[in-house]
């Protein structure tokens, strides 16, 4: 299972997002995620869509590892 947010430029000083992403297994946390975005985005749609591409980024990679170590997986 994995759970992401993003929050919009809430850096006063340089008006950066933070991103930031969980995936669970088990009901355990085994990744996670958080930092402030490198880019100064415009809109919280943009902080969003950049939090979903590196969360997907993630989960497709835990997707192959479990795939090789043959873990059984329900949400990922």
């Amino acid at each position: 299972m994995g759970y992401i947010d993003a929050d919009y430029a809430i850096d006063l000083g340089d008006r950066r997002s933070t991103t930031g992403y969980v995936f669970t297994l088990a009901m355990g946390p085994i990744c996670w995620k958080s930092m402030v975005q490198y880019l100064v985005v415009l809109s919280t749609t943009k902080s969003e869509y950049m939090t979903v591409a590196e969360a997907v980024k993630k989960a497709l990679w835990l997707s192959c590892l479990f795939k090789e170590l043959r873990i059984q997986q329900d949400g990922v």
